[in-house]
C-alpha cells in the first residue's frame, strides 16, 4: 500500500492537494486532502511537500499532509490484519474520523 499526493488546479491559479492510495493494480482511491496552495507551482511532486514559500503556509499544511497520511496507513494495517474491506468509502470514513484536519 502506498500513499502518495497529487494536485488538481482550481478556476483560479490555485490547486487543491489529493490523496492518491493505491493497494496494487486496479485498487486505487483519489480523496481530497482538504488543503490547498495558492498556486499550483507552489507544490513539488518530486518531494510531495509544499515549497517554502512566503505566500504559503507551507510548515503547517507539510505537516498536516504527514501527520493525515501516518493516519491512513495505521488504519489500513489495522484493517488488513482484521480483514476488513477497504474501499472509497472506507477511505472517506477514515478522513472524516481524523481529527487532524480540525
Amino acid at each position: 500500500m502506498t500513499v502518495s499526493y497529487f494536485t488538481r488546479p482550481g478556476k483560479s491559479a490555485s490547486a487543491k492537494i489529493h490523496f492518491l492510495i493505491s493497494e496494487g493494480r486496479g485498487r486505487q482511491h483519489r480523496l481530497s486532502s482538504g488543503y490547498e496552495v495558492k498556486k499550483a507551482s507552489h507544490w513539488n511532486q518530486k518531494t510531495q511537500l509544499v515549497r517554502t514559500v512566503a505566500s504559503e503556509r507551507h510548515d503547517i499544511i507539510n505537516h498536516q499532509l504527514k501527520r493525515l497520511k501516518a493516519h491512513i496507513e495505521a488504519r489500513f494495517h489495522e484493517a488488513k490484519s482484521n480483514g476488513q474491506r477497504r474501499d472509497k468509502a472506507y477511505y472517506e470514513a477514515v478522513m472524516d474520523s481524523s481529527s487532524i484536519l480540525e
